[in-house]
């Protein structure tokens, strides 16, 4: 919101569309894939990996759209045919990662997360890649082009380096993170 709305100069998070407008400069610092989250009791638990079409007819969990802008309509595009199928499935919304966690152990949803919330979310929960969704993301850094001020350049030079440094830890770390441009 504070980006949108011109009270900072930059601002850190996922990209939703930003990468690729002219207007805007974006420095990934990482990359990462959603994928979805079920308690380990959910039916679907039994599996391995999901394709879209064994979504339709599930409970949903989407981010508000209000506070997540842009990824609502991107996890979106994990469901079948691309929506909400409103006659076979319910969909909840939730504001915060912790509340999506404790409406998918309690309440029988299938909720969609980051693969780095592994390691912070293990009990009763199992992560389930898509097989057949594009569900790659970048996070990093923005600026409008207009207002590359020398404080934000400087603030861009400094994460280059940042990046640089940590690139093989990260790889290391977090090997199912996908290829981010630059690094």
């Amino acid at each position: 919101y504070a980006y949108s709305t011109e009270a900072v100069d930059m601002a850190f998070g996922m990209d939703m569309g930003l990468f690729h407008e002219k207007e805007h400069a974006f420095l990934p610092m990482f990359s990462d894939n959603l994928v979805c989250v079920v308690s380990d009791q959910h039916p679907l638990a039994e599996f391995e990996a999901l394709s879209s079409e064994q979504l339709r007819g599930q409970r949903v969990l989407l981010p508000d759209e209000e506070t997540y802008p842009g990824l609502y309509d991107f996890i979106k595009t994990f469901l079948p045919d691309g929506k909400i199928d409103e006659e076979k499935s319910t969909y909840g919304l939730y504001r915060d990662v912790d509340t999506m966690f404790l409406k998918v152990v309690g309440g029988g949803y299938v909720g969609f997360t980051s693969t780095h919330n592994k390691k912070y979310f293990t009990d009763g929960i199992k992560f389930l890649p898509l097989t057949d969704r594009q569900t790659c993301y970048y996070a990093g850094a923005f600026a409008r082009k207009d207002n590359m001020t020398p404080a934000v350049h400087d603030c861009f030079s400094t994460l280059l380096e940042c990046r640089s440094m940590l690139k093989k830890r990260w790889l290391r770390e977090y090997p199912e993170w996908c290829d981010v441009p630059g690094m």
